[in-house]
């Protein structure tokens, strides 16, 4: 990965935990709406062999697939944001992925996390472009 896939990546990794909330929302919003419809009684149509299918049974049919459509969406994220964790938690500086953890998986801006080092943002911003090199080095 070049140092510019790494940065989209990390970058990518701080959204992510709205992304999944926002899922889980929707997915939710789903279940609330299929609990509130009720289906009419089924009987047969005229001329036809079959029960009719109503609106009902249609809402739920879609509403399952949409709700399985959210979670498999939902999984690719988590997926992907472990696959960030693992990527940070593999470089060998403590230093580096302190700074990494701090800005793209608990969301600190970058005064928050030179606080938290007892230094200054430069010193901070050196930190994370030395871990960006790291990762770009092991890929």
């Amino acid at each position: 990965m070049t140092k510019e896939e790494i940065k989209q990546m990390l970058r990518d990794a701080e959204d992510m935990d709205e992304q999944i909330r926002s899922k889980e929302r929707e997915i939710e919003a789903m279940k609330k709406l299929a609990q509130s419809l009720h289906s009419p009684q089924l009987d047969k149509a005229p001329g036809s062999k079959g029960f009719v299918t109503s609106y009902v049974d249609e809402a739920v049919s879609e509403y399952v697939n949409e709700e399985r459509k959210l979670e498999q969406e939902k999984k690719a994220l988590i997926r992907k944001k472990q696959m960030i964790y693992h990527i940070i938690e593999t470089i060998p500086n403590l230093n580096y992925r302190r700074v990494l953890r701090y800005r793209y998986l608990e969301g600190y801006c970058w005064k928050d996390i030179a606080d938290k080092f007892g230094c200054g943002v430069d010193n901070v911003f050196y930190l994370h472009r030395k871990a960006i090199e790291s990762i770009a080095v092991k890929t």
